[in-house]
């Protein structure tokens, strides 16, 4: 629980900062410092945070690396596998880093919080309160 105070403090710290000083290079450091932040606190989290995180896990280990495909399909059946076939070859691809929790959580924590970010950004006049 202490390292989630930590860093929600630093994002708000940083919100501080951000509207005392409303400067282009404060808000771009401000997104990206919130982003980091999020990023690895997302992808460093053990398994069970989330309800279904194990679930997740069990799928990657189970699905092959995009070279050990033997046609276009590459074995994929949503019976089998019970996700949508592009996120499937997306697992296909990340097993060939690695096999590791880090790397799955790692990558959806930074595509979900860039989306989001480019949102805030667009929107928002202050980052960090968003």
């Amino acid at each position: 629980m202490l390292p989630f105070v930590c860093i929600f403090l630093l994002i708000f710290l940083f919100g501080l900062k951000e509207t005392s000083k409303s400067s282009v290079v404060t808000r771009n450091m401000t997104a990206s410092y919130s982003f980091l932040l999020l990023v690895t606190l997302a992808t460093i989290r053990s398994v069970g945070v989330g309800s279904d995180d194990a679930a997740y896990i069990d799928i990657f280990n189970g699905i092959p690396t995009i070279y050990d495909c033997e046609s276009l399909l590459c074995g994929y059946s949503y019976s089998n596998f019970n996700i949508e076939f592009g996120f499937f070859i997306v697992l296909s691809i990340l097993s060939l880093i690695s096999k590791s929790q880090y790397v799955l959580f790692g990558f959806v924590a930074a595509f979900s919080v860039y989306l989001n970010l480019r949102i805030i950004l667009k929107f928002s006049p202050y980052i960090a309160a968003s």
